[in-house]
């Protein structure tokens, strides 16, 4: 299993709020975890900070996780991240 921490940083808290409803709007959590491979793929919100989201996703493997790349609600993903000027930290 690999897992993954995803940090989301944003400039404001209104721009996180937006970037995760684009998230949601796009479904995009609920087609990665319907993707071959994926364990988990969940967001959640800091307690003790309004401008970042965190994603923790596992892949059985890393021909799954290499394949979640190049999946089409990833490209959604990228253009909504440019769109709100999200930076990205992963682990």
């Amino acid at each position: 299993m690999k897992t993954l921490t995803v940090t989301y940083l944003c400039e404001t808290k209104e721009k996180r709020d937006a970037f995760y409803n684009g998230i949601i709007e796009n479904r995009i959590g609920e087609k990665c975890e319907n993707e071959k491979g994926c364990g988990s793929y969940k967001y959640y919100f800091p307690a003790f900070d309004d401008t970042s989201l965190l994603l923790i996703e596992e892949w059985e493997n890393e021909e799954a996780l290499n394949s979640h790349k190049f999946q089409p609600h990833m490209a959604k993903l990228i253009e909504l991240k440019e769109k709100f000027g999200v930076k990205t930290i992963i682990k």
